[in-house]
């Protein structure tokens, strides 16, 4: 509760400073926890190991492993700065590469609209009301609950709604997609424990199915966004696919055809720059060279 109730205040803080100094200092607290978690050190290491391969230098690896400490820190100044902003205000701090697109997709009705943790999707995914489209986010409970409940009010200021990944958020879902609304999800990571292992770098992962299923259900077309950091308060995002996901008799195969599809992508964007991956705890076992 002690570590809740100091986020709270350091946010409410951060977000009255100009950004000309809340960058900076961000990025001193990302160097920081670089230098001083050694735990997540060791798991940054470890992926960005996998995701780049042998042949990349240690020195080239290091560097990524720093940037992503230091995205990390800026996630939270740019959530800091959220509650002041305006879906168009952050709609300017984004470059858009395939936007045309992007809006033939949200003028169809319901979809799925799934990204990872590169940068901070979550926060250009606020600029969608802008577009005219609110959505509804399915993300992590946090404990305590006072942190869950103060990260969802941070989140929801832009007009879109957020949800736990629970039942009751899956529930939630299928309502939202029901009246044609969009679903917006980070698919990288597992949060429930009911992943489905597929294989990324090599190495076999699991990815959470939940998304893929909501999307078979209503026949969503699943949207790929992959995004990154070209610097404080600047963006770019790349709607890479749009796929219709497979629905076949044997559920399970559907399922393992369609994450597939998402693993490929999720692959080719991590080796694309593997320091945009702002993932602080291992998602390999075993030797990340082997």
């Amino acid at each position: 509760m002690l570590r809740y109730a100091l986020l709270a205040v350091a946010m409410r803080v951060a977000g009255r400073l100009p950004a000309v100094a809340l960058y900076p200092l961000a990025s001193c607290v990302g160097l920081l926890a670089y230098a001083l978690n050694g735990a997540s050190r060791r798991a940054v290491r470890a992926n960005v190991a996998r995701v780049s391969g042998p042949r990349v230098p240690a020195a080239a690896r290091e560097r990524h492993v720093r940037r992503i400490f230091r995205n990390a820190a800026w996630y939270w100044a740019d959530m800091a700065r959220l509650p002041r902003m305006t879906p168009q205000a952050v709609r300017a701090e984004i470059a858009f590469q395939g936007e045309d697109a992007f809006r033939e997709v949200l003028a169809q009705g319901p979809a799925m609209l799934t990204s990872a943790h590169f940068s901070n999707a979550e926060f250009l995914l606020q600029c969608l009301p802008a577009f005219g489209r609110t959505w509804l986010g399915l993300i992590e409970r946090l404990e305590p609950p006072p942190l869950f409940r103060f990260m969802v009010q941070l989140r929801s200021h832009q007009g879109n709604r957020f949800t736990a990944a629970d039942r009751h958020g899956a529930f939630a879902a299928v309502r939202h997609l029901r009246d044609g609304g969009l679903i917006g999800v980070l698919a990288d990571r597992d949060v429930t424990g009911g992943g489905v292992p597929v294989t990324i770098c090599g190495a076999p992962v699991r990815l959470p199915p939940g998304p893929v299923e909501l999307a078979m259900r209503f026949r969503a077309p699943v949207v790929l966004v992959s995004c990154g950091r070209l610097g404080p308060r600047r963006f770019y995002a790349r709607f890479d696919v749009a796929f219709q996901p497979l629905r076949a008799t044997d559920r399970a195969a559907a399922i393992d055809a369609n994450l597939s599809v998402i693993a490929e992508w999720l692959e080719a964007s991590l080796r694309r720059d593997p320091g945009q991956w702002s993932v602080l705890h291992p998602m390999w076992d075993g030797d990340p060279t082997g």
